[in-house]
């Protein structure tokens, strides 16, 4: 913005940002006098207009250092009243530099930044929540040779500019880590025996329920979890099962007849086994604890 004259003795003053630093030009008969610099914006930081009406009575002592300060009050408060806001340049370059913005839908999704020299950044659901300056600026300075020295307030303009324009696509691997882990599922209960005898769920890990309900052993599936390199205490894949509508009951002690110890299962939907046939023979004695 050009140098606004605050109506004491032709001084003037402007605004500016570079590479994460705020600059105050005071100006008096269209010549710069001093620079204010900070890294916090000037409209927003309290004591800003105090800061610049010391300065300007250290350059000209015979000014009235409130009427400087009154005077650059409402300078600032016509900025930020003004339709065209400033941008801070740090904003300015990422913005100017995006193509694209794609939001690949896996679960959580991914942002990824198309920049105009090929080059793109990715960031996560947390590097968009946390707003941690370094996650963009390390992002940036591996694709580019200028520092970005963006600060949190640039980066939550810039994260806000990402959520607008993303356009979302299918991600170009799993849409879930816990697709994985369902694969794994499948393949280890295939070749077990199916009972509709609840002792089956102790002897082998499974069994069907009446109700059509397919109970798996409880530490059958933490043991596929650890296998697919997941944490079995994260309650994502449950989480994850219950979103794609398999997880019908949740993790609970079931009793087994004859067996005294109770028997921790899921229930899940019976087709994620392929060999399910109709007209298993069996029966339950009891009901599952808390049914």
């Amino acid at each position: 913005m050009p140098p606004t004259p605050i109506g004491i003795e032709d001084i003037a003053l402007d605004i500016a940002s570079d590479r994460g630093v705020w600059y105050i030009g005071i100006y008096r008969r269209g010549e710069k006098i001093a620079d204010d610099a900070s890294r916090s914006n000037p409209l927003i930081t309290k004591g800003t207009a105090k800061r610049i009406a010391e300065r300007v009575k250290k350059e000209f002592p015979h000014l009235d250092r409130k009427a400087v300060q009154g005077a650059a009050d409402r300078f600032f408060e016509a900025v930020r009243e003004a339709d065209e806001t400033i941008t801070a340049d740090a904003v300015c370059r990422v913005i100017s530099s995006i193509v694209r913005v794609e939001k690949e839908m896996s679960d959580p999704p991914v942002y990824v930044v198309r920049l105009s020299d090929g080059e793109s950044m990715v960031f996560s659901t947390r590097d968009l929540a946390a707003l941690q300056p370094i996650a963009l600026n390390e992002r940036w300075l591996a694709v580019r040779d200028d520092p970005l020295d963006a600060t949190g307030r640039d980066f939550k303009e810039i994260r806000d500019h990402l959520l607008a324009v993303a356009v979302p696509v299918d991600p170009p691997g799993p849409a879930s880590p816990w697709e994985r882990t369902l694969s794994k599922l499948e393949t280890r209960i295939a070749p077990i025996p199916l009972e509709q005898d609840r002792g089956g769920l102790k002897r082998h890990g499974i069994c069907l329920e009446p109700n059509g309900v397919l109970l798996i052993r409880s530490d059958l599936i933490q043991d596929v979890i650890v296998e697919s390199g997941q944490n079995p205490n994260d309650g994502g894949f449950a989480r994850y099962l219950k979103k794609m509508g398999i997880l019908l009951v949740e993790s609970k002690p079931y009793r087994i007849p004859g067996t005294k110890p109770l028997v921790r299962a899921w229930g899940v939907t019976p087709d994620i086994k392929d060999d399910l046939t109709d007209g298993l023979e069996g029966s339950l004695s009891e009901d599952p604890v808390g049914d």
